[in-house]
């Protein structure tokens, strides 16, 4: 009679365990998971490419910026 205490106990745990894990299966929807994953992706996407062409313009403002000095400097040579 000394483990019929124990048992119940033990038989408790599984079933909370039990539930749990059907609880966390019922969550883990795969159709929500998958649309959540790919908004996720998209998201991360957009913002790689904002950041390349903000880069880009950066880039050509420095493209920009030096082919003027150049220009400045052949006109300075030229004038003097």
């Amino acid at each position: 009679m000394a483990r019929g205490n124990q048992r119940e106990l033990a038989r408790a745990k599984a079933q909370k365990k039990a539930q749990e894990q059907a609880n966390s299966q019922k969550k883990g929807d795969y159709a929500k998971r998958k649309q959540n994953d790919a908004d996720i992706l998209r998201e991360k996407q957009r913002i790689a490419d904002e950041k390349k062409a903000a880069e880009a313009l950066a880039k050509a403002k420095a493209v920009q910026i030096h082919s003027i000095s150049k220009e400045i400097i052949t006109i300075t040579k030229a004038n003097t």
